[in-house]
Parts: C-alpha cells; sequence; structure tokens
C-alpha cells in the first residue's frame, strides 16, 4: 500500500529557504490590532503556488496574533466572537490564535484559502509563513 501525499509531504520537512519569490521564500507580514485580510494570489489573480498544496509553516513573532483562511476577502475576524453554545460559538468571525513564538503546519487549498486573515492581539507583532514540505508530486 502506498502512502498518500499528505503522508509523503508530512515526511519531508524542508526547512526556511531564502528566496524572493512567494512561498519558495519565507514571506514576512505585518499586523496589527484592527483585522485585515492578506491575499495569497498575485495582482492576476493566480495563487502564489509555493503556498498551495504542500505543508506550509506559519508563526507569529513578537505577540499572539489571531488568524483564520477563508476564500473571501470579508467578513473580518473577532477574536470575541463565540457563544455558550456549539451554534452560538461557531461565525463568520470566530478566528484561531498563533501564539507568539509557537510555529503550526497546516496545508493550504487554493479554493478555500485565498486570503489569510490577521489581526494581532497587541502592538504590531509580525507573521511568518513559508513553504515546509516537498511540493505535491506530479
Amino acid at each position: 500500500m502506498s502512502e498518500s501525499e499528505s503522508t509523503r509531504q508530512a515526511f519531508n520537512v524542508t526547512p526556511p529557504t531564502v528566496s524572493a519569490t512567494p512561498g519558495e521564500g519565507v514571506t514576512v507580514l505585518t499586523t496589527s490590532t484592527t483585522a485585515a485580510a492578506v491575499d495569497l494570489f498575485d495582482s492576476n489573480g493566480v495563487p502564489y503556488s509555493g503556498f498551495f498544496n504542500r505543508y506550509v509553516t506559519i508563526v507569529a513573532d513578537g505577540a499572539d496574533v489571531y488568524f483564520a483562511f477563508a476564500s473571501a476577502n470579508t467578513p473580518t475576524i473577532d477574536n470575541a466572537a463565540g457563544g455558550a453554545t456549539v451554534a452560538a460559538g461557531t461565525t463568520t468571525g470566530t478566528c484561531s490564535v498563533l501564539k507568539d513564538g509557537v510555529a503550526i503546519a497546516v496545508r493550504l487549498d487554493s479554493n478555500s484559502h485565498r486570503y489569510l486573515h490577521l489581526k494581532a492581539s497587541s502592538g504590531t507583532p509580525k507573521v511568518r509563513i513559508y513553504g515546509s514540505s516537498q511540493k505535491r508530486a506530479i
């Protein structure tokens, strides 16, 4: 039995690499306490291929940062969203948190994850994102 593509990629972790090509090198994004969405596609609406169909590592640098991925640049994420029930606590503004200095690895799909929504918990921390696995085998 052969391994899945995601397993193959997970077993082939790659380091941060110096490059000026988005998704090939380390991209550093600035954040603030005002929520904003970052488009992971170029100005022609084409996905930066280095971010998709592979694992990317994301880490907050300087403070915690609230985040979520979405297919649209709206609605605005809201770190205060929540509720006493699952239905009330699951809203379009609900987000997760990147703990300062704690990296996470995720696989992005260009149909669902075009925009990276960010909001700093305080100050102006940076978010670092880079490809951390081999690309999908063709």
